[in-house]
């Protein structure tokens, strides 16, 4: 391949196929089903959800390239649309591809490459093991490259050193096993750099919220950023060294694209006032006057986040799958299957989460978790849902059902179908009320088992989604929800029963 290519009309990052999974399907589309007549089912094979992904796009942000990496070392669906080809971007996403294998840990890679581009993979330092073989119908033999040898290393990152490739790595991180690096990250910009208070830096709300981590391709941590409950991003901070390389905008935009998926309405920002042009650049408003924060000047910018982004975020609505009889709220929802259908669907009305919130709770075999201030009864006091819920509460002594409150005056004044299981069934269901440390969340979920969710950001308002398998979100919920159950308090008026 060349010794020096020039691709500054391109721009190669890696991808998150959970928001991104659209524009590096156009791609492989049009190569395998397309140009070579592969089936969308073998094509889209179920495994891109677990794989480390890369997308090429060209100067006016349309995809033109994609690979990946699977968690066994095998790279895959290197697709360059034809008229794109010859320009060195196949080469550089393997690149990156080998570069992230590398500091995973991986002593080698492999790809089943196409018997026509093996020469391809062969100048990349690629070997053949293996006889031919058919896949898909096409000829196919697997390549194997070794990546432990610091040869490799240097050849794979110098092939991509003058392209336009992003030179670090963000994922979403988690605080329980990252925090550690976040604030030493966060104590050198804010508090050392910009002399702002330790006490205000760390201002206890880190655990509820979301983060994401940045590092370089020696796996030292650059950059992070996080998003409240609330819909506030902050805490946005690049090493000064690192600055100038795209790293906290593609934080902000994976923030970004993390509140159009929870159904957030708008996202807020206290800006540094010397960053306002930043945040402009990433569709940001000013809104108000500038005001002091932590002795710096800053100003309040927002971004609208139109119902239209977020149906291309997330995916299609409920009322949708109503109209095409995928959901058809009888009962009978072979397409909608608790731990195995990965489809967010959109809720607009509290109708809508009723319905999903009782076939979650049907669904449900070991455990439901219910975050919600009021426990409304338009949601939670009806008849289908009491019956789901007390078939869970009495499948077997293992089963739980714990619904966290903020209070429960409502409840006990008016009765609650779920109050009333509550009391009868105590061993299995138990109420706590929330304290106060956390009433500043205002969103509302139920999480079912380890991978169904129904969430909405606003309790007050019916506008959120539902997913049947998202464990990853789960998780990150059910460790918030513990925490809130831990420190939750007991309320006598909840288990005495009316004479």
């Amino acid at each position: 391949m060349p010794k020096s290519l020039t691709l500054r009309q391109f721009d190669i990052a890696e991808a998150n196929w959970k928001f991104q999974a659209d524009s590096l399907s156009v791609p492989r589309h049009q190569v395998f089903v397309l140009e070579q007549g592969t089936s969308a089912g073998d094509e889209f094979d179920g495994m891109d959800a677990e794989a480390w992904h890369w997308l090429a796009m060209d100067g006016r942000g349309n995809p033109i390239g994609t690979g990946r990496l699977l968690p066994s070392g095998q790279i895959g669906r290197m697709a360059v649309v034809k008229k794109f080809r010859g320009l060195g971007i196949g080469a550089a996403i393997l690149a990156e591809a080998i570069s992230k294998a590398n500091r995973l840990g991986m002593n080698e890679v492999f790809v089943h490459a196409q018997t026509h581009v093996t020469s391809f993979y062969e100048k990349l330092g690629f070997l053949i093991t293996g006889a031919e073989f058919k896949e898909v119908d096409i000829p196919h033999v697997k390549m194997v490259l070794a990546i432990d040898s610091e040869q490799h290393g240097i050849s794979a990152r110098q092939s991509a050193d003058s392209m336009s490739i992003k030179q670090f790595d963000t994922r979403e991180a988690y605080w329980e096993t990252d925090a550690s690096e976040l604030i030493r990250l966060r104590h050198e910009v804010f508090v050392i750099g910009q002399k702002v208070p330790e006490e205000i830096e760390q201002d206890g709300r880190d655990a509820t919220a979301c983060h994401w981590i940045a590092r370089d391709p020696e796996g030292r941590v650059i950059g992070t950023g996080r998003l409240l409950p609330d819909g506030h991003i902050g805490r946005m901070a690049v090493l000064e060294e690192h600055r100038g390389q795209g790293i906290g905008f593609t934080i902000l935009e994976m923030a970004v694209q993390k509140a159009r998926y929870l159904g957030f309405k708008e996202v807020v920002l206290h800006a540094q006032s010397h960053a306002r042009a930043f945040y402009e650049r990433a569709q940001f408003c000013v809104r108000g006057e500038e005001f002091m924060e932590a002795g710096i000047p800053h100003i309040e910018m927002f971004r609208e986040l139109e119902r239209a982004d977020i149906h291309a975020a997330r995916g299609i609505s409920f009322l949708q799958t109503v109209e095409r009889g995928e959901y058809q709220g009888d009962g009978a929802k072979p397409d909608y299957v608790l731990g195995k259908t990965n489809q967010p669907l959109l809720l607009g009305s509290e109708n809508e989460f009723r319905d999903v919130s009782c076939d979650l709770a049907d669904q449900s075999v070991m455990s439901l978790k219910i975050w919600s201030p009021l426990l409304e009864h338009g949601l939670y006091d009806n008849p289908e849902f009491y019956a789901a819920v007390s078939r869970l509460a009495r499948r077997n002594r293992h089963t739980e059902v714990q619904i966290l409150i903020y209070d429960s005056h409502r409840m006990v004044k008016n009765g609650h179908a779920i109050l009333e299981l509550a009391r009868r069934l105590s061993s299995s269901i138990n109420i706590r009320i929330v304290h106060e440390d956390y009433r500043q969340i205002n969103h509302e979920y139920l999480l079912a088992d380890a991978s169904g969710i129904v969430y909405r950001p606003d309790y007050e308002v019916f506008d959120g989604y539902t997913n049947y398998y998202d464990p990853t979100e789960v998780n990150r919920l059910r460790r918030e929800f513990v925490r809130a159950w831990e420190t939750g308090l007991y309320d006598p008026n909840l288990r005495q029963l009316k004479i």
